[in-house]
């Protein structure tokens, strides 16, 4: 890699707010503007087919950990999971609970789970990380993951185990994620620290903790090495994407189209990759293995419109299906 990040850092230290400007800032501003540009046209320009990309991937991977602050492997040491207690709500129930990511850091989140779940009963889970959504009354911090609370028990709801965390910023344990942001603490550059890379620690061990759950079935994620297609993942991705399809069951395979019909920002396509999200009905056909699923396929791809929105729209079309 180029040693761009001292100088880049000297421009954002220059820039930041509440740093007084000095003579020459415009120059140094054009200079560091020219430069970003000069690295965004050269993105992946020595890349030229699939035999590159696989030469280049595994390097690019460790670069990734390495600037998340997870290279080294990172050793995954006693969750310390603990329950504080249980909330009942119209089918589901939540278990409200802390884990330790690392000793000492401790991450707060909601467990949403099916109300009707028989003993040793397995479902597919999700980790939810919550987005911006402060929720703090009378001087007292809740954490964003209340914010969300309609989509982990909508996941409940429907056959889902679902963890809900708390973010660094805004959870019940309040810490700092804007230092570099808006607080001018540039030693945290200095040191190798980013607060991204405690919120992917702290994702990562919430799947590990969803594996430890006895009602979980497995996590449906192609970077866990558990999923079925990781090893395709692995070979051929840095990361997943916002697409993605599941089944209907045999009850309402036959209302398929109903479904679709009743979605708004879900529009009918079959172009992927693109900003908007798009739905179709899919009837998978394999040549060298037989495809047998019960119930009807539906692919989505998830775009930029506000995800509350499209959630909207999806819990509006599976509404339908119970009419």
């Amino acid at each position: 890699m180029k040693p761009y990040a001292p100088c880049l850092l000297l421009a954002l230290a220059c820039f930041a707010p509440g740093v007084s400007a000095d003579p020459g800032d415009d120059a140094l501003k054009e200079y560091f503007e020219l430069e970003t540009a000069k690295i965004e046209a050269g993105f992946l320009s020595d890349v030229k087919n699939k035999a590159d990309w696989l030469a280049k991937k595994d390097t690019y991977r460790k670069q990734l950990f390495h600037m998340l602050g997870l290279s080294p492997n990172r050793e995954r040491t006693d969750l310390k999971a603990t329950i504080t207690g249980k909330v009942e709500g119209e089918g589901f129930v939540v278990e409200k609970l802390h884990y330790q990511s690392s000793p000492g850091l401790y991450v707060t989140g909601n467990l949403y789970l099916p109300a009707d779940r028989k003993p040793n009963q397995k479902f597919p889970a999700i980790l939810y990380v919550c987005g911006h959504g402060r929720v703090k009354k009378d001087g007292i911090s809740y954490g964003n993951k209340v914010h969300y609370h309609h989509h982990g028990s909508w996941f409940a709801r429907h056959g889902y185990v679902c963890l809900t965390i708390d973010t660094i910023q805004l959870g019940e344990i309040e810490g700092l994620h804007h230092g570099i942001y808006s607080k001018n603490m540039w030693w945290w550059a200095s040191r190798g620290y980013t607060p991204a890379g405690v919120e992917a620690w702290n994702g990562i061990r919430g799947i590990d903790y969803l594996q430890s759950r006895p009602e979980v079935e497995r996590v449906m994620y192609p970077g866990l090495p558990s999923d079925p297609g990781h090893a395709l993942w692995q070979r051929d991705f840095l990361g997943a994407s916002g697409l993605l399809s599941f089944t209907l069951t045999q009850e309402y395979a036959p209302f398929r189209s109903a479904f679709i019909d009743r979605l708004g920002l879900f529009a009918l396509g079959g172009s992927w990759g693109g900003f908007e999200s798009l739905v179709m009905p899919v009837d998978p056909i394999r040549t060298a293995t037989d495809y047998v699923t019960p119930g009807a396929a539906v692919r989505l791809h998830v775009g930029l419109e506000d995800h509350e929105d499209l959630f909207a729209d999806l819990e509006k079309a599976f509404s339908a299906l119970q009419q």
